[in-house]
């Protein structure tokens, strides 16, 4: 018995390994569109808070400009480095 469960594993192993890699995929997934939707509520409460106080829209501009002129430098190799496409067994 113990050699038949053994060679079912063996079997199994590589389907195994696609699933696993496919659960972390869709984990990975998860958090990143939790944050963009995070960034983007944020960046439309704020300025709508700083109306409401008073503040001038103005004073958030320039940091936002600032902000969103970083984050494409900075990601922009992330996302026009990617190969289109891809493979099953890619790494994380």
């Amino acid at each position: 018995m113990d050699k038949h469960a053994g060679a079912l594993l063996s079997r199994l192993d590589g389907e195994i390994d696609r699933k696993c890699l496919e659960i972390r995929r869709e984990n990975r997934n998860r958090a990143l569109r939790s944050a963009f939707l995070g960034a983007c509520a944020l960046f439309l409460l704020i300025p709508a808070l700083l109306v409401f106080l008073g503040a001038s829209l103005g004073t958030f501009c320039i940091p936002a400009a600032f902000f969103l002129s970083a984050g494409f430098c900075l990601l922009s190799p992330l996302i026009f480095g990617r190969k289109s496409g891809g493979s099953e067994h890619e790494p994380l």
